[in-house]
C-alpha cells in the first residue's frame, strides 16, 4: 500500500485548545477595556471641548461689541 509521509502537523485538538485559549483572552481583554465606558468619556471629551470653543467665540462677539 501506499506509506504517509512523515509530516509534522497540527491535529485538530491541538487547534481547537489554541483558538479557546485565543478567545477567552480576546473576551478578558475586551471586558477589560469596556468599550462603553471608553467610547462615553470620548464623546464627554468631545462635548467639553465643542462648549469650550463656543463659549469663547461667545465671549470674543461680547467683547467686540
Amino acid at each position: 500500500m501506499f506509506k504517509l509521509k512523515n509530516e509534522q502537523s497540527f491535529t485538530l485538538v491541538e487547534l481547537l485548545i489554541v483558538i479557546g485559549i485565543l478567545t477567552i483572552l480576546a473576551v478578558v481583554v475586551i471586558l477589560t477595556l469596556n468599550p462603553a465606558q471608553f467610547f462615553k468619556e470620548v464623546r464627554d471629551s468631545k462635548r467639553m471641548s465643542e462648549f469650550q470653543e463656543l463659549n469663547k467665540a461667545l465671549g470674543n462677539y461680547l467683547a467686540d461689541g
